[in-house]
């Protein structure tokens, strides 16, 4: 049986490439590969027998693709600090690199324009659902980190046009209020960027409960760095862990209260 003109043997430097890879064959010489075939992109695997490898360029280029745009999305619908797809974000290459050997498992053995047949029927399809089946649900997180966003910005300017002083700040949601406070102390309450908060948390304490799921906290080494202020996610009532937790310190009490900070049309802010 000939081979196809389109496969052709492994040259020394491929060969001494796909060693470096961690490759082994038992006949180099049975290897045949495509043109364009890049070595590189074959990393410990056995190779044996007769072996045609084709030109992998064209494949890593539309797995790399699909994790990009999907990676773009999930960024741009704010799943990447919300629970809509955060925890998609680790496996994306590994499921495109599936879903396109599934697909490529499929069409393989189909002339051109049959494949490309197919490609649309499944594209279509899928694209309709990823976009209208999580749409309302996504949605109401968009416009909910939207929101947060604004509340946080406009509450970081308002103290810096009430207090001229390099004050610090603890909260729970420090999001984007370290980029408006550059220069300031933005102290996590949660531990997210705080090492000693996240390695020393403090034991739980019983009958709290609160809905987030984040229950790290330190209230005695939190109110040791004596912040200025003290922010919670929902202004004057605690709803994290590590805000509920600072009311059974009595240096909170003691320290701290609630403070009005005049805003445009007469509104307040509270702290």
């Amino acid at each position: 049986m000939t081979e196809p003109k389109s496969y052709r043997p492994l040259t020394q430097n491929q060969i001494k490439t796909l060693e470096a890879n961690g490759c082994t064959a038992e006949d180099w010489s049975r290897i045949l590969v495509a043109d364009g075939f890049d070595p590189s992109f074959v990393r410990n695997t056995d190779l044996l027998g007769q072996v045609r490898i084709g030109n992998l360029t064209g494949k890593v280029k539309s797995v790399l693709l699909f994790t990009l745009l999907y990676t773009g999305y999930i960024v741009y619908i704010g799943g990447d600090v919300l629970k809509v797809h955060r925890f998609f974000l680790p496996i994306i290459g590994p499921a495109a690199m599936l879903i396109t050997f599934s697909i490529w498992l499929i069409i393989r053995n189909r002339d051109y324009r049959t494949r490309l047949m197919i490609l649309f029927f499944i594209s279509i399809p899928a694209l309709w659902l990823t976009y209208s089946l999580p749409k309302k649900f996504v949605s109401g997180f968009h416009y909910t980190e939207i929101m947060l966003q604004k509340r946080m910005r406009t509450t970081a300017h308002d103290l810096l046009a009430s207090d001229t002083t390099q004050f610090s700040v603890a909260m729970s949601t420090i999001g984007i209020f370290g980029y408006e406070l550059l220069g300031h102390h933005i102290i996590d309450m949660l531990g997210l960027t705080d090492s000693t908060i996240a390695k020393h948390s403090e034991p739980p304490i019983e009958g709290m409960q609160t809905t987030w799921k984040e229950q790290k906290h330190n209230s005695r080494y939190l109110l040791s760095r004596v912040p200025d202020y003290i922010l919670f996610s929902t202004q004057t009532k605690p709803s994290a862990y590590a805000e509920r937790a600072l009311f059974t310190n009595n240096d909170f009490f003691y320290y701290y209260y609630i403070q009005f900070i005049p805003r445009p049309q007469g509104q307040h802010l509270y702290f």
